[in-house]
């Protein structure tokens, strides 16, 4: 009886702290980039209270990402395993116990992950829009939007806004934020990388469009508007040729000021030269 007693306790002890080592987050939350910091190092927080960070280990010969609570105390790592084709990371609490990982689907025109389930479950897709701005968590299934991690275009730092759009429908998934947060460490240390954030790349082309020659620049509000549009008007597409195709047709919309033309054309240039430099880093992954 009282080794029965004894298991029991321990069970529920163990299970306390298993529970302790969960994150438990608002419906509505940010991941915020430090503005110095030896590596990237992200704060977990609310409008009026801080969760953790989320830190890129300095010393490591594969990727590594380690979570922290408001202590400094470390409650998960994710780790990139070796040799695989696109980022995989599994995602372990501070005792290994494992939370999941995620799976980037290799040489795709959008980049997205599955957010797989200790048990090899694929419990949402993450899929990144054109612009690079917003990844659009969905049910691998029924295809229902349940979350949405979104940033600023023009931006100097990275600040992300998740917000869990169908509550219900995240909270029977059981996925552990850490997962989902692993994805976009790695986009903002992958855009550093390449020295793309918020920095507007043109191709050297022999002959430009004419609206180009005037001085005039378009300003943030022409930015925010532009990505909009293309959202609604253009919506998603795996085929690039025929995504970049609706894209160009849009430039000569009469509607738009010239302000606006000008931020989708760079903004469309910025995209293939950002795709360019992808490619090659998964290519390189695979050697």
């Amino acid at each position: 009886m009282k080794h029965l007693k004894f298991f029991l306790l321990l069970t529920l002890l163990l299970g306390a702290f298993r529970v302790h080592a969960e994150l438990v987050l608002p419906d509505e939350f940010y991941v915020r980039q430090r503005w110095l910091s030896w590596t990237l190092t992200m704060d977990i927080e609310s409008k009026d209270m801080k969760f953790g960070t989320v830190h890129r280990k300095f010393w490591s010969l594969r990727r590594e990402y380690e979570f922290y609570d408001t202590d400094e105390v470390i409650q998960a790592v994710a780790k990139m395993r070796w040799f695989s084709f696109g980022a995989v990371f599994d995602v372990a609490d501070s005792e290994g116990i494992p939370l999941g990982k995620i799976d980037e689907y290799l040489l795709t025109f959008f980049p997205k992950f599955d957010i797989v389930s200790p048990d090899d479950e694929v419990l949402s897709i993450a899929k990144l829009n054109f612009w690079g701005t917003k990844y659009t968590l969905r049910d691998p299934v029924t295809k229902e939007e349940m979350a949405i991690l979104s940033r600023r275009f023009i931006r100097i730092v990275d600040n992300w806004t998740v917000r869990i759009t169908d509550p219900e429908l995240f909270a029977s998934k059981n996925i552990d934020p850490r997962l989902f947060i692993t994805v976009m460490a790695l986009q903002t240390d992958r855009d550093e990388w390449s020295g793309e954030a918020a920095v507007i790349v043109l191709d050297c082309e022999k002959t430009q469009p004419e609206f180009l020659a005037s001085s005039l620049q378009p300003t943030e509000e022409d930015f925010e508007t532009i990505v909009g549009l293309v959202e609604t008007e253009v919506g998603e597409c795996e085929d690039a040729t025929k995504y970049l195709e609706k894209l160009s047709s849009l430039e000569e919309d009469d509607a738009l000021t010239l302000g606006q033309r000008k931020a989708l054309y760079y903004l469309r240039h910025d995209h293939v030269s950002r795709e360019k430099e992808e490619l090659c880093e998964k290519r390189n992954d695979m050697k």
